[in-house]
């Protein structure tokens, strides 16, 4: 019998399977329609946040209505926020970004535009405290501290793109301040590789990690 034979006689998948059984779960996560749309979608089109797919879905199955939010970096994630009952401030730094954002932004979601540089860095002090931070724009290490800083008693910090090295110190920086670091890993939408999101927490957190 060869290998695939045996394979299938066991149950497992062949590799021809395997594949087929990823198309299937990236096409239910809207992963196609964001590639041709160029815009972070699900399979009917709604907004949802630019982080991998298994972070978007622990996120689905325990945000509850009435968080407060803070994002760096604004987009399909503050929409999404915001209609799953969050209040948000998203700090932005493309202004031609920020005026299409805010143009379709719902109520309960409030985009704020700074320029690159400390403004940006501190915007979070203005509005505080959060229940959520989301470190998902520029200076990512500076914003951590800053993050740490505005957070709730139950706040969490979510930071995407953590695969990447130059990320290292500020999450060895929150570790060493008592925060514990769940990293999720797999595809995200317009994104032809994995990466990574990590969902920064301590006891008694908002998502009841």
């Amino acid at each position: 019998m060869s290998l695939t034979g045996r394979a299938k006689s066991l149950g497992m998948k062949t590799p021809l399977r395997g594949l087929i059984a990823d198309a299937r779960y990236l096409k239910g996560l809207g992963w196609g329609r964001s590639w041709k749309e160029g815009a972070s979608v699900d399979s009917r089109g709604h907004p949802v946040p630019w982080l991998c797919y298994p972070a978007n879905t622990l996120l689905a199955e325990r945000v509850k209505p009435g968080l407060r939010v803070f994002e760096w970096g604004s987009g399909g994630s503050t929409l999404w926020w915001a209609n799953r009952g969050a209040t948000v401030v998203a700090c932005e730094n493309d202004d031609t970004w920020f005026r299409r954002v805010t143009a379709s932004a719902p109520s309960g979601a409030t985009i704020v535009h700074r320029d690159l540089g400390e403004l940006y860095i501190e915007e979070p002090v203005h509005h505080e405290p959060f229940d959520v931070v989301v470190i998902d724009g520029f200076d990512r290490n500076a914003c951590s501290s800053v993050a740490a800083k505005c957070l709730t008693d139950r706040g969490v910090i979510i930071w995407d793109n953590t695969d990447r090295e130059r990320y290292k110190s500020g999450l060895d920086g929150l570790r060493a301040a008592g925060f514990r670091v769940l990293t999720l890993s797999g595809m995200a939408p317009m994104v032809s590789r994995p990466t990574s999101t990590s969902i920064i927490y301590r006891d008694g957190n908002a998502l009841g990690l």
